[in-house]
């Protein structure tokens, strides 16, 4: 109990003097639409990003500071060093990042840095997903389908339909972030000291378990979509709600990992349900490009507009989605963030974690029939 209890304490401590997550250096300060003009317009044109915190001088000087905190971390201490572990591996891979502005390549180590931190693409789904998205069958999960799969399906969105539907009400009336309040009053959230804050400098949204904030980014509080902000303020509003009930510290990295992509896909499902569409969400065009980045089909690495030129006409004979190269830009754009397009095999493997927690929940729908219970269960309990 000593032990657990001076692991608590210095992971707290290192938490806060390293707090800023690999998100923070990757803040974007550029005019997107006008960025996405000059790639739309072709003759070979690369958008050129600015992030405001990328710096190798910057993070040359975190690395430091952070391998020295990690030789001053006893071994006995898990949670802290697990927590250093990860900020070490985020700071490095930044720091690939960073040098390929620099260079106009990156270094032989951010492949397997890209792996350690958010996972390798698995060969067979991005197969499967090529597979299904040629034969244009977007509407289906590249899963093998079942009674139990659509039977569960229909009882979660009967179970998401009164929720939604009030959730829209309040959003209609009020503006969303004193709708987000409001549903934190009324289910006790707020009594628990959960509050909602707007952040215009993040597009995001993201819900801060240890400091019991919701934070509403740009996407969701600039839009005048009503559905829109009802579909993202449920994603995260399921992270709430999971976070009210504590469970055991994951034993390992990787068991958080797959804790956090199941809840991932949980709330994912929550959010497409409640707009009445199909699990097949925008990150398998992601996970496509990611695989075609890398040049998993070939074996040779491609370039942000090598994989933009593939997936634009696929994209547009299959999803049959509005404005496919909006659509498009934006997928590329988000997988290779903070590298530059003209840079080959640059996208970030992020994307693979949501992909991964998308099938771990339909797997989970698959395998049994659910109940009402089961579902309460599931949304106020962190259980696989």
């Amino acid at each position: 109990m000593k032990i657990d209890t001076q692991d608590r304490a210095e992971y707290l401590k290192l938490r806060k003097q390293f707090v800023s997550s690999y998100g923070y250096y990757l803040r974007q300060s550029a005019d997107l639409k006008t960025l996405e003009a000059l790639f739309l317009a072709g003759n070979n044109i690369d958008p050129h990003f600015t992030y405001e915190n990328l710096s190798v001088k910057v993070l040359q000087a975190r690395l430091v500071m952070l391998k020295r905190a990690d030789q001053a971390t006893a071994t006995h201490l898990v949670r802290a060093k697990a927590f250093l572990h990860q900020r070490l591996i985020e700071t490095e891979l930044l720091l690939c990042q960073a040098t390929s502005w620099e260079t106009g390549q990156l270094p032989e180590r951010f492949e397997s840095l890209n792996e350690e931190l958010f996972g390798g693409l698995d060969d067979e789904v991005f197969k499967r997903i090529v597979d299904t998205t040629q034969k244009g069958a977007l509407s289906h999960f590249p899963v093998d389908e079942n009674d139990y799969l659509s039977e569960n399906i229909l009882l979660l969105k009967k179970l998401i339909k009164p929720v939604s539907r009030r959730l829209l009400s309040l959003i209609e009336k009020h503006s969303i972030t004193q709708a987000a309040t409001l549903f934190l009053r009324r289910t006790g959230m707020y009594r628990r000291g959960w509050r909602v804050v707007e952040d215009q400098t993040r597009p995001s949204s993201l819900v801060a378990p240890r400091t019991r904030r919701l934070i509403l980014g740009t996407s969701i509080v600039n839009t005048t979509d009503s559905k829109k902000k009802l579909a993202i303020l449920l994603h995260e509003l399921v992270h709430v709600v999971r976070a009210k009930y504590p469970s055991p510290h994951p034993e390992s990295l990787n068991e958080q990992k797959e804790l956090s992509a199941f809840e991932e896909g949980l709330a994912h499902a929550v959010e497409r349900l409640s707009l009445d569409k199909t699990l097949i969400p925008a990150r398998y065009w992601r996970y496509f490009a990611i695989g075609l980045s890398k040049g998993i089909d070939r074996g040779k690495p491609r370039t942000a507009r090598e994989v933009y030129e593939i997936l634009l006409p696929l994209y547009e004979k299959y999803a049959k989605g509005n404005d496919p190269k909006h659509f498009v830009f934006g997928t590329i754009v988000r997988v290779w963030k903070g590298t530059p397009f003209s840079v080959r095999g640059g996208a970030i493997s992020k994307d693979i974690r949501y992909v991964h927690g998308s099938m771990l929940f339909v797997e989970a729908l698959s395998r049994q029939r659910f109940t009402k219970r089961d579902f309460r269960f599931l949304l106020t309990h962190k259980v696989k």
